[in-house]
């Protein structure tokens, strides 16, 4: 049995590991690319009083930037993962939405902040900006990331997919299933999936998956706690 991480090697590494130690073998392969574009040293960030961040390569963004006067800023990240980069960096008022984008709004209603920043990506599911700013709140953006998709799997997977070998798929966004389902059709694999369970990082993702695809769907919260025990659950 293998277990199929898609997303890169930097961000995987970690459940990987601990998806090992239960004795599983994992392929890890990257559907998509993250391009982190270089940063805006004209934006003034300090009439902001909030700063919202969806996604670790919004963080990786701001990196590159000069950030060091808006450290003591409330952050509201998306998930554990997320809010743990900014600790990194040095916010100490950082709070997580357990990778549920609801939560992560009503966080920042609930704060009363009249300024909010949000930290995005070219593509985006939701406008924050448009549901913030219409919400007592001013909300400015920046695009600081783009998602390049893959093109093609590698022949180490093609041979798991078809020799049915590959029993759990860990989806981590929509654009991500949606390419992988993609290249599954393309590679003409697509009937290798039927006994494949889906695991994903949120509820909302799930839900969208369900009208894409008839497989078993659970998903983990973001949490590697849980995923392991659905591991566990299902075949170990």
């Amino acid at each position: 049995m293998t277990v199929l991480i898609t997303r890169s090697n930097e961000d995987g590494i970690e459940i990987a590991s601990e998806i090992r130690n239960l004795g599983i073998e994992v392929l890890s392969e990257p559907l998509i690319d993250f391009v982190i574009y270089p940063p805006n040293n004209e934006i003034d960030y300090s009439p902001f009083q909030a700063f919202v961040f969806t996604s670790k390569n919004a963080v990786r963004y701001l990196k590159t930037c000069a950030y060091g006067s808006i450290l003591n800023k409330q952050c509201f990240a998306i998930g554990d993962a997320t809010a743990n980069m900014l600790r990194d960096l040095g916010f100490s008022n950082v709070l997580s939405a357990d990778n549920d984008i609801n939560k992560l709004i009503q966080n920042v209603r609930l704060s009363c902040v009249s300024k909010v920043f949000y930290f995005r990506g070219e593509e985006i599911s939701l406008d924050l900006k448009e549901v913030f700013s219409s919400h007592k709140s001013t909300c400015d953006e920046c695009i600081c990331y783009k998602v390049e998709k893959i093109e093609k799997f590698s022949n180490a997977l093609v041979k798991k997919m078809i020799s049915e070998d590959i029993k759990v798929v860990l989806f981590f966004s929509k654009n991500t299933a949606k390419s992988f389902l993609s290249l599954c059709n393309k590679y003409d694999i697509a009937k290798f999936m039927k006994k494949v369970t889906i695991l994903t990082v949120s509820y909302k993702l799930r839900d969208e998956l369900k009208g894409m695809v008839t497989n078993s769907i659970e998903s983990f919260e973001g949490r590697s706690d849980s995923l392991l025990e659905l591991i566990k659950l299902y075949y170990v």
